[in-house]
């Protein structure tokens, strides 16, 4: 009944069947990549939802650097990292060391 050519075109899954195939499942290696996919975008999701953001408005905060004690080639720097609510006025203040300066001056 399902050996005319076109059927077997149009559906290429009743063909196998009715011949006596078997109809292939979809493998691990597709839930696989669709577990990862999800991983990857709950995490994005996550670094989105993290930022700080300000209280009243739930706005994110605008970020900006302060260098507070510059970096030599022998000791670390001191940097606030100062995140500041353009709309309310709210700042939050947080410091960090940046690595010592290298000894030829430029990158790489």
């Amino acid at each position: 009944m399902l050996t005319g050519g076109r059927v077997a075109a149009v559906w290429p899954m009743a063909n196998a069947l009715a011949h006596g195939g078997t109809v292939a499942e979809p493998g691990a290696r597709g839930w696989l990549v669709a577990a990862v996919m999800l991983l990857i975008s709950l995490a994005m999701a996550a670094v989105h939802l993290a930022a700080l953001r300000c209280p009243d408005y739930r706005a994110k905060l605008a970020a900006r650097d302060r260098g507070v004690r510059p970096a030599t080639t022998r000791a670390e720097g001191m940097e606030v990292k100062v995140h500041h609510g353009p709309k309310c006025g709210t700042s939050s203040e947080s410091e960090y060391r940046t690595p010592p300066a290298s000894a030829t001056g430029g990158c790489c």
